[in-house]
């Protein structure tokens, strides 16, 4: 049995994800629970960018890639610059999922169609990045860098550069001489 706290958990967020499809429905709705696991709810809405999962095929991810690297694009301009020998179905077939699934958008010009990436690089990358950390890592950040700092042989520039990042992130000074208790008003040690 769970406990009350899970439940309510899961009750507020099934609460959610109804009243967003109510939202987009413009109709009321009470989705049942088995169903907010298999809803697909557009990962451009801001309300749910960070909430999910952006997965793509290989093949889906190559068009992103494209598409974000180049801009809007007609199918043919598409396949002359994919990375590989792909037929135009083959083509076709993903841009019409990606389109499907609100990765895409698709605009008629003439009798040509032109497909632009709607869900940004960015949350992209950190959507599949949050996946990675969770499979692999435990959903542990540190674990990740640790992992990635022990595989990878990073120079002393490269180091310094984390470094300064580092402390960028957490607003300490760029100057490796100030200690963070001066800056927080205490005394440092001479």
């Amino acid at each position: 049995m769970l406990r009350p706290a899970v439940l309510d958990k899961r009750r507020k967020f099934r609460r959610k994800i109804s009243l967003q499809v109510q939202k987009i429905l413009h109709t009321p709705i009470d989705i049942p629970p088995k169903m907010c696991r298999m809803i697909c709810i557009p990962a451009t809405d801001s309300f749910w960018r960070t909430k999910i999962m952006v997965k793509f095929t290989d093949g889906e991810l190559e068009v992103m890639r494209i598409l974000w690297e180049h801009g809007e694009m007609k199918p043919a301009e598409i396949q002359e610059v994919f990375p590989r020998s792909i037929k135009n179905a083959a083509l076709r077939s993903f841009l019409t999922i990606l389109v499907e699934k609100g990765h895409v958008t698709r605009r008629a010009k003439g009798k040509a169609f032109y497909y632009r990436a709607k869900t940004p690089q960015e949350s992209t990358f950190r959507s599949m990045l949050g996946d990675l950390v969770d499979t692999f890592c435990g959903g542990s950040s540190e674990a990740l860098l640790c992992h990635l700092l022990a595989e990878e042989k990073l120079s002393e520039k490269e180091l310094l550069e984390l470094r300064r990042m580092a402390q960028e992130e957490r607003g300490e000074s760029r100057s490796s001489g100030t200690s963070t208790n001066s800056k927080k008003g205490g005394k440092s040690k001479s």
